[in-house]
């Protein structure tokens, strides 16, 4: 929730909570507590600064791959020692074919095909976590080639610029 305030438009800071679902079932689920946490913070900041801030609209596949793959940089950066499965997800095979299969639905906002990448599809031979894992590589070169750039910065960076000035290949 962003609240705008006066006529001047001024947003006030979002009011959301960051929820998550916790499996106590699962091994070692509270070490992972932190890790979460952060990476959903940025979720809340990139979505604060995206749509309230920048006020713009337009979500697409392309989006939701950087949005993960920032908030998992900004995460690993806090939480180094954590090895995320799903930022490492496909073999170099998968990710160059997955990309070459992805290329086509970028600009798109079908929630289907983004169903598709981010959580697999036995249909059609996708895996689980592709656009996660792709998302985090993009990002990390895209950082490795602007070093003086932090996963902060990319928060006022479009999508489509972030993809271009990276060149980004599996």
């Amino acid at each position: 929730m962003y609240k705008f305030l006066g006529n001047d438009n001024h947003i006030s800071a979002p009011e959301d909570n960051i929820l998550f679902q916790i499996n106590p079932l699962a091994t070692k689920w509270s070490e992972w507590v932190p890790y979460v946490l952060a990476h959903e913070y940025h979720h809340a900041v990139w979505g604060y600064n995206y749509f309230a801030v920048q006020r713009k609209t337009h979500m697409d596949l392309l989006t939701g791959l950087l949005i993960d793959g920032e908030a998992d940089s900004f995460a690993k950066l806090l939480y180094p020692e954590r090895q995320p499965t799903w930022i490492n997800a496909l073999t170099p095979a998968e990710e160059k074919e997955q990309w070459k299969r992805m290329q086509q639905y970028l600009d798109g906002n079908d929630g289907s095909v983004y169903e598709r990448f981010f959580f697999g599809d036995l249909v059609t031979g996708t895996p689980g976590n592709t656009a996660y894992t792709i998302g985090y590589r993009i990002v990390q070169t895209y950082l490795k080639q602007h070093p003086s750039q932090t996963v902060l910065d990319l928060l006022d960076k479009d999508a489509q610029e972030i993809l271009i000035e990276c060149g980004y290949e599996p």
